[in-house]
């Protein structure tokens, strides 16, 4: 994990150690990487300066390797990400040592190496020689990178993993017009070698060359090249599916009676598990012997499970692993709760001496129900009692049942209402240029889990913070395993070729959304993010698949959507209550979607204010 800024300005022109945002730039990148820094002059010619500034969160080798990483020709590199496969990295080297290394060797040939690294990164590469910037994002823009474009001659032009926060100190809008460095391709600028310093150069000359190369799926085509192709298309026939009982369409099949659904089982298992692995063994042991390198974003839901049930195979044996689930005090689901409670206590009250209603039984969770005015009064606690924490406690008994010789230390992060209105502010900083309701409601509750400041239940709640480096989420099964709505609004409408371009469409747009978004957040905590559903082999096994061994869609919520990896977490890793846990999106279930009194009104999309 790394911080990176560069900042390319007219030699002429102000300085950046003088530069109004320079300041605010520094302070939101090295939260990033409290490890090491560094930083370098690039010889652009006499006509611009360029810094290139590096902050290293130090998960991989002996001791953390600084940034900008130098080679002996006098290239440059910044790497935010980390290396899975293409290149190989030894257990006592570094990512970014072994990636240099491998780009002074190619000379030229820096598409071909940044096209075969596996796992999520994103570059910023000064190519001496050549007098070339490269820079860009992973296919599926895993790792952050935003830039400004100049919008004045006497503009900057800026890279950086993360915009400035807060008051930055100046009356241009340098703070603001960022956006995300699109995933669809790698960068360069190109730097001349005869430029004069009194042409009145300036960023926008070099910007407006600036060359695309864009990612291909034809492998005979020039690179990069694109590590994984469109999902399978093939259409079911009569023999390729399953009988489904009309009267219970909820049942979760057995894989027997599924055709295909054994072998499909299978190579999941052994695409995912070997994700998780080496997200694992590349994490550095924790500093105290009760301490934990893996922390997984917990709500028991199927697809964080999965990957806690996985992880036991191949975290060290009596090593705790954090469990962080995240619940917000909510103004506005407590006034409507105290007014279905008022309605009840009315209702008694004119219903005729002796006649008493009966309690009807109830499938939604405990916390969804009203209570009767005669109940005694719900404890402080109760507030937190939200949707996931409800079956995150469930999710985190039904582990240590099926794994018990593994501490699963559940911490509950309670976010008191005013803690959330204190960190609006800087959520919404760290989230732009991503500006929406749902965006903030999503990324305040990633900010507070990843923190991981809450307390564990063992009789007493014992404050607790979870130290552990590395993150594990499971963004990324929804899209392509069919988990959303929208995905069983398709198969409703046009059946199989509709869900096929669904899932199609979620797939190619997972690196314009929210992955970079998610990066942000997260490690402004010195913490990185790993996403083993989007390991590149896992998105290619499951992308084989036909579309109705990953969803069918004729079963019932909670059973056909995501039918694969229900199998999986209820036959192969034993967790039968998991396997047929409905979706339920971070923002309803953690509570921190509309907080406000009278937000009811609020859409999703409606656009912020920054503040």
């Amino acid at each position: 994990m790394c911080g990176i800024l560069f900042g390319l300005f007219p030699a002429a022109g102000e300085l950046p150690s003088s530069f109004p945002v320079w300041p605010a730039l520094h302070s939101a990148n090295a939260l990033r990487g409290p490890d090491a820094h560094g930083s370098a002059s690039l010889d652009l010619g006499p006509a611009y300066t360029g810094e290139l500034h590096g902050w290293t969160l130090h998960l991989r080798g002996p001791h953390p390797v600084t940034q900008p990483k130098t080679d002996s020709r006098g290239n440059q590199l910044c790497l935010n990400g980390e290396i899975f496969g293409g290149l190989q990295v030894p257990g006592d080297s570094n990512d970014t040592e072994v990636l240099s290394r491998a780009l002074e060797s190619s000379e030229r040939a820096v598409l071909e190496v940044l096209e075969s690294l596996r796992g999520p990164w994103a570059v910023v590469y000064w190519q001496a020689a050549e007098r070339k910037l490269y820079f860009g994002r992973d296919y599926l823009g895993r790792r952050s990178l935003l830039w400004r474009k100049p919008k004045t001659a006497a503009d900057p032009f800026l890279l950086a993993s993360v915009s400035p926060i807060g008051d930055i100190n100046s009356e241009s809008d340098v703070g603001s017009d960022w956006e995300e460095v699109p995933a669809d391709g790698i960068y360069c600028l190109q730097f001349p070698r005869n430029s004069i310093r009194n042409q009145r150069p300036c960023a926008a000359d070099v910007c407006s060359t600036m060359i695309r190369y864009p990612w291909t799926g034809d492998p005979h085509g020039p690179a990069p090249h694109a590590p994984f192709g469109p999902i399978n298309s093939a259409i079911a026939t009569t023999g390729d599916l399953t009988y489904v009982n009309g009267e219970s369409p909820d049942a979760l099949p057995d894989s027997d009676t599924v055709f295909g659904m054994k072998d499909a089982l299978s190579k999941l298992e052994i695409a995912l598990a070997d994700a998780v692995r080496l997200r694992i063994e590349t994490i550095p042991p924790p500093h105290t012997s009760d301490g934990a390198r893996l922390a997984v974003l917990f709500s028991g839901g199927l697809d964080c499970i999965c990957l806690a049930a996985l992880a036991d195979r191949f975290l060290p044996p009596g090593e705790p692993c954090d469990l962080l689930n995240v619940a917000f005090e909510n103004p506005r689901r407590r006034l409507a709760r105290e007014k279905e409670q008022m309605k009840a206590k009315k209702s008694k009250k004119l219903r005729p001496k002796g006649q008493f209603l009966l309690k009807e039984e109830t499938d939604e969770p405990l916390e969804a129900q009203s209570q009767s005015p005669s109940d005694p009064p719900e404890p402080p606690s109760s507030q937190y009692n939200v949707p996931d924490r409800m079956t995150g406690r469930l999710g985190a008994a039904e582990l240590s049942s099926r794994y018990p010789h593994r501490p699963w230390r559940f911490v509950e992060i309670d976010v008191p209402y005013e803690d959330a209105l204190a960190a609006r502010a800087r959520v919404m900083g760290l989230m732009h240029p991503l500006n929406t309701e749902m965006d903030l409601s999503i990324a305040i509750a990633f900010w507070f889990a990843s923190r991981g400041h809450g307390t564990i239940q063992s009789g007493l709640a014992t404050p607790y913070i979870s130290t552990a480096k590395v993150l594990f989420t499971g963004l990324g099964a929804d899209e392509q395993l069919g988990g959303y709505s929208r995905h069983r609004v398709a198969f409703t409408k046009a059946s199989w070729p509709n869900l096929m371009a669904e899932l199609q469409t979620d797939i190619d747009r997972l690196p314009h959304r929210n992955l970079g978004r998610d990066d942000r957040i997260m490690s402004d905590h010195g913490k990185e993010v790993r996403f083993p559903y989007l390991s590149e082999e896992v998105v290619e096994t499951i992308g084989a698949m036909p579309v109705w061994l990953k969803a069918d869609l004729r079963l019932g919520r909670g059973c056909g959507d995501k039918l694969v990896l229900r199998l999986l977490c209820a036959e192969r890793l034993g967790l039968t209550r998991a396997g047929g846990e409905p979706k339920r999106a971070v923002q309803f279930g953690a509570a921190s979607a509309k907080m406000q009194v009278g937000s009811m009104g609020t859409k999703g999309h409606h656009v912020l204010e920054r503040e």
